[in-house]
């Protein structure tokens, strides 16, 4: 008979091996072939790295103590190992779990007794499939390994996308992580045509589509920060760039230059008004506030021009202000001019 944890040719007893030489077939005796815990064949092994010269062999075992199992592995495990030959390596395939759950690990020891092991994806009774977990909610559910562990972590050492998904006719893409050099997208998400990597380049996140010929803009999002809206080109020294119109209930803008309140400021130098004319005629345009031209060429911060505009009407505010003091101080010598004329009228 066969001893617990030690080759099991080593110990046929003399009468089992004399029916072996009946001749017969060996399928014929596998009914014969009795050993290991109980005669259930399966035997005692706590070192899943042992060599074959250290007395391993293919088989099927339990460890109660398990080592070089796979990490955190305790109490008992099943263990399939499938050996090479050659008893002076340690080259296996080997299958392991544990007695209490349904997770299956496997791995190639590659002459390494502490080679890891890897999780095999099983699905549970409903089809569902989970890692880090044995009771996934889910089709596929994927639980974390713990703090500063990413969940799932997408990489590629090549020159191409770490994931891409096309359509049948490679016209629709979902891309992450991008293609090093011109095309650095993170994230993009296009339709109907070829990926635009010269049009796009730089951008960290796209949605884009395309007319057959050129890429349609939708959003992108560039390494610095800044986002186009219908335009892939955002000017220097601007975090927004929209190719079209634009329509909001509210803006707030808020302003780090001073608002011209300092316009009621006693010591605020008020252009007289026949400055303002001279200037009118020669330049077309009031004082500090851009031209046609200008507002063409570079167009306007909204935000500057407001805080210019109340400017203008504040001086404006104190035009009047000094007009209706001017048209009082008339009427009053007006009514006085009257005064004195109905008198002389009076003498006559």
């Amino acid at each position: 008979m066969f001893q617990q944890g030690l080759p099991s040719q080593s110990y046929i007893d003399h009468n089992y091996k004399t029916q072996l030489d009946t001749g017969l077939p060996l399928n014929d005796y596998r009914g014969a072939l009795n050993y290991g815990q109980l005669n259930s064949r399966t035997e005692v092994r706590d070192n899943a790295g042992l060599r074959g010269d250290a007395g391993a062999q293919s088989g099927f075992y339990e460890a109660y103590t398990p080592v070089n199992f796979p990490t955190g592995a305790t109490s008992v495990w099943h263990l399939l190992d499938v050996r090479h030959s050659n008893p002076g390596n340690n080259y296996a395939m080997q299958f392991s779990g544990s007695f209490y759950d349904q997770r299956l690990w496997f791995r190639k020891t590659n002459d390494n007794p502490q080679q890891a092991w890897r999780e095999v994806v099983t699905a549970d009774a409903n089809g569902r499939l989970g890692l880090g977990t044995t009771t996934p909610g889910a089709r596929f559910e994927i639980i974390g390994a713990g703090a500063n562990n990413p969940t799932l972590m997408l990489n590629s050492s090549q020159n191409k996308a770490h994931f891409d998904t096309y359509d049948a006719d490679a016209t629709t893409s979902f891309n992450i992580g991008g293609i090093p050099g011109s095309n650095t997208r993170l994230f993009a998400i296009h339709s109907g045509g070829a990926l635009q990597g010269s049009t796009f380049s730089g951008a960290i996140f796209e949605v884009y589509g395309h007319n057959g010929s050129n890429a349609l803009a939708g959003i992108s999002v560039k390494n610095s920060g800044s986002v186009g809206i219908g335009t892939s080109s955002v000017p220097s020294g601007y975090k927004l760039s929209v190719g079209g119109d634009m329509i909001a209930e509210r803006v707030v803008v808020k302003l780090q230059s001073n608002w011209p309140d300092y316009v009621f400021n006693k010591k605020y130098s008020l252009r007289p008004l026949s400055e303002v004319e001279r200037y009118i005629k020669e330049n077309s345009h009031l004082p500090e506030v851009p031209s046609a031209r200008e507002v063409t060429e570079k167009g306007i911060d909204v935000g500057e021009m407001n805080t210019k505009l109340l400017q203008k009407i504040e001086e404006l505010t104190l035009y009047l202000i000094e007009a209706k003091k001017e048209n009082q101080s008339l009427r009053q010598q007006n009514e006085l001019i009257e005064k004195r004329l109905s008198v002389l009228e009076q003498r006559k």
